[in-house]
């Protein structure tokens, strides 16, 4: 007989803080909730991360002394695993816990011996993507206890109306005039694997001169950054820029502008809202994803890319680690060679000369996108199935 899982959700990533783990994170345990009991232990607004991370523990022992009919722990995260080694020692309750990249490839010697260690005796691990899962195996965890459930993604309803508005707060908010011009548009964080500045460097400089090309995502500090790279040793500040994810492409994204005197066809901007953020994506020509491989870190999804591609625009992506798991090449997107500057100009060139081929391939993907993707209904499915699954082996075991 099926098992009907009590669940203990731990997070450290949920609303309202905002991020793609934390809309992960919310759609699963709303969805999980439907179906079974569910306790929740999130970090809440108002207490620090180290604080949580310091008692979470002994809240998550209290919280299953309280409640003995938990049968499964859930952890969504890596780095949440981590904080949780301590719980692997005070239960035998199956602990379960999602891994989206980083947190598995994170170049530290005693984090990767913890991950051989200590995260293979987790019950079972969820991967993002095939990329993420193949990182999880390699690193020796059990084939039987690694899955993969890519993330859930549910568009919204697109509607046509008018975009004239973005462009005008483009224009009075950051003195950015895009009429008359191609537009090419990113969507992330200034870390190295974005390719940004390489973008910058590599293509952009020899596109046509009516090209513009816009990078959205959070503000960065790079005088901060700067200092720190001044003052510490490389080694440890490449530690340092991956695991709390700094921004340090954004230097180098400011040195390639000012280089190559790109001021007028390229600019970093921060502070949209949601809404204004999908409707610039709308309005755009093309979206790019330029990764790069990074050693130590990694793209574990391609959200951005799937919400660009279900907004009507076409996306040009690098065929690289978990982004080939969200695109599809030649049926929802374009996937070129990661790093190789000819194959990209010539692409973009090639769209831009040909509009109508462009405007159709971005309807054409578009459809299909919107007809498979991958809703949150369809993943909270799929992590129930695991759920109940390994609760019925330790059921058996018993």
């Amino acid at each position: 007989m099926e098992t009907k899982p009590e669940i203990l959700v731990i997070s450290h990533k949920f609303p309202p803080s905002i991020g793609g783990m934390q809309k992960h994170c919310y759609e699963l345990v709303e969805g999980i909730s439907k179906k079974t009991k569910v306790h929740r232990l999130i970090q809440t607004e108002g207490v620090s991360k180290v604080w949580f991370f310091l008692t979470v523990v002994a809240k998550a022992r209290r919280i299953l002394k309280a409640n003995s009919n938990i049968s499964l722990i859930y952890v969504n995260d890596g780095l949440m695993a981590f904080v949780l080694s301590k719980l692997l020692k005070h239960t035998r309750i199956p602990m379960i816990a999602t891994i989206h990249g980083l947190d598995v490839v994170f170049p530290m010697k005693f984090y990767q011996n913890w991950v051989r260690n200590k995260l293979s005796k987790y019950a079972g691990i969820i991967a993002v993507s095939e990329a993420t899962k193949k990182e999880c195996l390699q690193r020796g965890l059990n084939r039987e206890r690694v899955f993969m459930v890519k993330n859930g993604f549910e568009p919204e309803t697109i509607e046509k109306r008018d975009l004239s508005h973005i462009r005008e707060k483009l224009k009075s908010g950051y003195g950015v005039s895009l009429e008359d011009k191609k537009v090419i548009v990113s969507i992330g964080r200034g870390v190295k694997r974005k390719g940004f500045s390489w973008f910058i460097r590599n293509v952009v400089k020899d596109l046509p001169e009516n090209v513009y090309y816009l990078m959205v995502g959070p503000g960065a500090n790079t005088k901060q950054i700067r200092f720190l790279r001044t003052v510490l040793p490389a080694s440890l500040f490449e530690k340092i820029v991956l695991f709390a994810g700094l921004a340090v492409d954004d230097v180098e994204i400011e040195a390639a502008i000012k280089e190559l005197c790109l001021e007028d066809r390229v600019k970093r901007i921060s502070g949209l809202k949601y809404s204004e953020l999908i409707d610039l994506v709308r309005s755009a020509d093309i979206s790019v994803m330029p990764n790069l491989s990074v050693k130590g870190d990694f793209e574990g999804f391609g959200l951005v890319a799937l919400e660009a591609v279900s907004n009507g625009t076409l996306c040009i992506a690098a065929g690289i680690e978990g982004i080939t798991t969200a695109i599809e090449d030649g049926k929802n997107g374009v996937l070129l060679e990661s790093g190789n500057p000819t194959v990209w100009k010539n692409k973009i060139e090639h769209f831009f000369n040909k509009p109508d081929e462009l405007i159709a391939l971005s309807d054409e993907y578009q459809k299909y996108n919107l007809e498979h993707s991958f809703s949150w209904g369809k993943m909270v499915d799929a992590y129930y199935d695991i759920f109940v699954k390994i609760a019925d082996q330790k059921k058996m075991s018993k």
